[in-house]
C-alpha cells in the first residue's frame, strides 16, 4: 500500500478502543466564539476517556460495581477541572466515542461532537446567560 493510501486509511478509520480497552481523545480548540461576538483564536485543551463495550451487546444488565469510565460514562478533563458525562457513539450502543454531553442539573451545560478528526464545543453558562462555542482538531492518544 502507497504511503498516501495508507495516510488515507488511517484518516478515515473510526475512533477506536487501545489495547487496554479504553478510548482517549484529545482535544486542542483553536476557536473560540462567545454568543454573537467574533471569533477569535484561543489555546484551549480537554481530554477524554471513555470505554466501548468490548462485548458488542446492544444491552448491558446493570452492574453497579461499574466505574468511570464504562459503556455509559465519559471522563472529562480540562481547565476547569473533571466531569462525567454520556458518551454519544453514533446511535450504535458500545461504538466509539464520537463527542459527548453533560446536561444535568448544574448551571454549566456541555455537548462535544467530533467528526473528521474536528471538536466542536459548545458550553451554556445558564446562571451567566452565556454560550460559549469552540472548535479544533481532537485525536486518538495512546
Amino acid at each position: 500500500m502507497s504511503p498516501v493510501a495508507l495516510a488515507l486509511t488511517a484518516a478515515l478509520a473510526p475512533m477506536t478502543a487501545a489495547a487496554d480497552g479504553l478510548q482517549r481523545i484529545a482535544c486542542t480548540f483553536t476557536v473560540e466564539c462567545l454568543d454573537t461576538d467574533a471569533c477569535t483564536e484561543t489555546e484551549y485543551e480537554m481530554a477524554m476517556t471513555y470505554m466501548p463495550d468490548p462485548s458488542g451487546k446492544t444491552f448491558v444488565e446493570a452492574n453497579p460495581t461499574m466505574t468511570p469510565p464504562d459503556p455509559f460514562t465519559v471522563e472529562v478533563s480540562d481547565v476547569s477541572g473533571d466531569f462525567l458525562a454520556a458518551p454519544i457513539t453514533g446511535g450504535v450502543f458500545g461504538a466509539p466515542m464520537q463527542g459527548f454531553v453533560a446536561f444535568n442539573t448544574e448551571d454549566t451545560q456541555r455537548l462535544l461532537t467530533i467528526a473528521d478528526g474536528l471538536g466542536r464545543y459548545s458550553v451554556h453558562m445558564r446562571e451567566e446567560g452565556l454560550a460559549l462555542y469552540y472548535e479544533g482538531p481532537c485525536e486518538e492518544i495512546g
